[in-house]
């Protein structure tokens, strides 16, 4: 499977924000579950400090008549319905009077509506409570067959605190709790999909954008590539603000650039086949006067070009060398004179009016000869032409397009 940019798009966004998406989930399902649970256990204990307060408040100490009941003072524990069902009805949690471990009041009722009494707190809570004197929370405590989250909370005598007389409990049914984490769960679900279903359509919709302009792009490289100089650029893609409408821009100049080159190499081709067509309409000797006028128009329109088309620039270009800006130019342009001179030595060639070959001896035909004579004569020109649009295309503020036409047409000329 071709993994397209789009694709890859997708991918890079996508994975962190599911992976972002499962640890907000995971976190929640512990965080917010463990957070919920430490709000009731503080609730819970709260109602139990409570009520052990609201028994307390009576004077007295507290004992067992012979009949069993407890009581604090003169206040009957036992009999304390109106007491723990008050609590109940404010609190939503239902609480319990241990002396001992044995339950003596309760607010719990069983499936038959009767109180739970009488029967005996489990061993780790008699332990933690009764013998470590220590609050103690549990999330699994049965009350005839339901489960509760539960707190316990010691009971001792007025001024003596050396071991607890009984304990109060207060607790809470576990499954009503249970739901409403469930609850807040799946609502953190929903709202975590949503948000994922969302980024993802902004995702797709920038990325088939993004996707849409590279492709026209792409598609206007390939017809450059392919020799079509005259094709359009999209508007759209054009004025984009970001690195996709740069690349445009980019392809747009190199076409244009392209444009300017081919002109500029063309006027000189079109010169010498103008000028070879002549001959065409000049079958008979041309005057000896003209030939030298249009010599001398030749060589002072070449002259002219090569002055302000090359050697000026090039004077320019060393400004920061102050009053030796000149040298550059003048080392380059007797190189130039040397090199064409080594060129008229090392290639042999034969000139219209002459019948003697220049250069090394060698059996060739004088056509042949002919050719590498002209050939010869347009290595500089060629050379020149190429080097001015070269600096152009480099952004050299020292050459201009119109000089550099002015060149291309002064060498056709």
């Amino acid at each position: 499977m071709k993994l397209t940019i789009r694709k890859k798009i997708l991918l890079c966004s996508l994975l962190p924000l599911l992976l972002l998406g499962l640890i907000i989930i995971a976190l929640a399902s512990t965080i917010v579950k463990q957070s919920i649970i430490d709000q009731v256990e503080n609730s819970l204990k709260g109602t139990a400090i409570a009520t052990q307060a609201a028994y307390d408040q009576n004077t007295g100490s507290y004992l067992q008549a012979e009949n069993g009941d407890i009581w604090k003072g003169s206040y009957n524990i036992s009999q304390s319905e109106t007491l723990v069902d008050t609590i109940k009805k404010e609190s939503g949690m239902d609480v319990t009077f241990f002396y001992g471990t044995e339950r003596i009041m309760t607010s719990a009722l069983d499936k038959n509506g009767d109180r739970i009494l009488g029967s005996p707190a489990g061993d780790v809570v008699a332990e933690k409570v009764l013998k470590k004197g220590e609050g103690y929370f549990s999330d699994n405590i049965s009350m005839d067959g339901t489960i509760y989250y539960g707190y316990y909370t010691p009971v001792y005598q007025k001024d003596d605190t050396s071991a607890p007389i009984g304990m109060v409990f207060a607790g809470i049914e576990k499954q009503p709790t249970y739901h409403s984490i469930l609850n807040i769960l799946n609502t953190i679900i929903v709202i975590v999909i949503i948000a994922i279903v969302f980024c993802t359509i902004i995702v797709q919709v920038s990325a088939t954008s993004m996707t849409r302009a590279l492709n026209r792009s792409i598609a206007c490289v390939k017809e450059v590539s392919a020799g079509n100089l005259a094709v359009t650029f999209d508007q759209k893609t054009l004025s984009r603000s970001d690195e996709i409408g740069d690349l445009t821009k980019a392809v747009q100049m190199l076409q244009t650039e392209l444009l300017n080159i081919i002109q500029g190499i063309l006027i000189p081709f079109l010169g010498t086949s103008l000028g070879a067509a002549c001959v065409l309409f000049m079958k008979k000797d041309l005057n000896i006067k003209i030939q030298k006028i249009l010599t001398g128009f030749a060589a002072g329109v070449m002259g002219a070009a090569s002055i302000w088309s090359l050697i000026i620039p090039a004077i320019e270009q060393s400004e920061s060398m102050g009053k030796f800006a000149f040298l550059p130019a003048f080392i380059g342009f007797w190189l130039g004179i040397l090199f064409l001179l080594l060129l008229d030595e090392t290639i042999p060639h034969l000139h219209v009016s002459s019948n003697e070959t220049e250069g090394p001896k060698v059996k060739i035909k004088r056509t042949t000869m002919l050719v590498l004579a002209v050939t010869l004569h347009n290595i500089p020109e060629g050379m020149a032409v190429g080097v001015v649009f070269a600096g152009l295309l480099s952004g050299n503020n020292g050459i201009t397009l119109a000089g550099a036409f002015s060149l291309s047409i002064g060498i056709a000329i």
